[in-house]
């Protein structure tokens, strides 16, 4: 049988290898980036805790099987606690039949942390999740999308996957035409949004300062700090010269984030745009009551600066917004799953009462 232990240092080489093998299909490859990424996120980044390590399934001196461990300081009605977001579960091909995977993940659950999430789940992730106490969020089983530039969007998911480079100039040209043909028939354009609120840069600082007001009403969401978001906004900017993690995943933005006020911070957005492509969403968060209004300068501004669609997971802050606003709902291809030994905070986050957004996940 496997073992299971901490993941050191030393492991991240193998652990690189094993994850190009299973989610690039690329068994010898060697990536110092996707080294590097696994560093900074599981052993470096300013929340790190030794208490909450990521772990390995091993054979002698061969890793088979990873889970990774993202620590994430939140509060619950004021009070500290900690939040590991699982991520990255993988199991060599030739070993997944004695459920390495169920014995890593079912090892993980049981550490000290008060709660335990992973984003994107399939149902196969799902049903392993439940035997296992966890729970599924309803509103996290759902994603919106606003289109702008449907023939843009079209042309950009196939050539950010498939064709040459050469022919990308004369595709996107030719996208043009259908998307002013679109933008008259449907009226894909956004509302204007009020005039009298501004535009400015989110920074860190401000997230800090400004969350206790924006979460008002919110019993569990992140304790944010300037050194952890200063980490992560630097992460999250190398994402668009990194490319997605996985073989086939869709070419991702820039960094791109803004905070939208009066005579006070009404709220902020947090996003990967691609001009031409996906506004993903990453966090959503806006005062109470104004909701509605952040949302239509996120959709104006996000069309204004030449995405093709905004995109995200629907989140409980964004229900009202997003059905106002003519945006398409589908299930999703993930699922939030949440799991607690404090049955209290697993209900706050399916009853809607969390700010709990995809920037606080592990798949950007």
């Amino acid at each position: 049988m496997s073992a299971i232990r901490n993941l050191e240092r030393a492991d991240i080489p193998g652990v690189a290898r094993l994850f190009s093998l299973v989610w690039r299909r690329s068994p010898d490859a060697s990536d110092r980036e996707l080294e590097r990424f696994f560093e900074s996120t599981l052993l470096d980044h300013p929340w790190v805790d030794p208490e909450l390590p990521s772990f390995v399934a091993t054979e002698g001196t061969e890793i088979v099987g990873f889970i990774g461990s993202n620590v994430r300081r939140m509060t619950f009605e004021g009070n500290p606690i900690r939040m590991v977001c699982s991520a990255h579960l993988i199991a060599h091909p030739r070993v997944r039949k004695r459920a390495v995977g169920a014995r890593l993940l079912k090892t993980l659950l049981a550490g000290p942390q008060d709660l335990t999430m992973t984003d994107g789940a399939t149902d196969e992730m799902r049903r392993l999740w439940e035997a296992l106490g966890g729970t599924a969020v309803p509103l996290g089983a759902f994603s919106f999308a606003r289109l702008f530039k449907p023939a843009s969007l079209g042309v950009d998911l196939y050539l950010s996957r498939r064709a040459p480079r050469v022919a990308t100039g004369a595709a996107r040209l030719l996208a043009q035409p259908l998307d002013r043909m679109a933008n008259l028939t449907l009226k894909h354009r956004p509302a204007t949004p009020p005039a009298d609120a501004g535009i400015a840069p989110l920074s860190p600082e401000i997230m800090v300062t400004e969350i206790e007001a924006i979460a008002t009403g919110m019993r569990l969401r992140s304790a944010y700090d300037t050194s952890y978001l200063s980490w992560l906004f630097d992460e999250l900017d190398r994402v668009a010269a990194r490319g997605t993690l996985w073989a086939d995943g869709v070419a991702r933005g820039r960094l791109w984030a803004e905070a939208v006020r009066t005579d006070k911070l009404l709220g902020w957005y947090v996003c990967h745009l691609r001009e031409g492509g996906f506004c993903r969403v990453l966090q959503f968060a806006a005062e109470p009551k104004s909701g509605d209004e952040v949302f239509l300068h996120l959709s104006s501004r996000a069309h204004q600066v030449g995405a093709a669609a905004l995109y995200g997971r629907l989140e409980p802050q964004l229900v009202a917004p997003v059905t106002n606003s003519r945006c398409i709902i589908r299930p999703s291809d993930g699922r939030l799953l949440v799991h607690s030994s404090d049955p209290e905070i697993a209900r706050t986050v399916r009853a809607g009462h969390a700010l709990l957004t995809r920037m606080d996940g592990e798949w950007w």
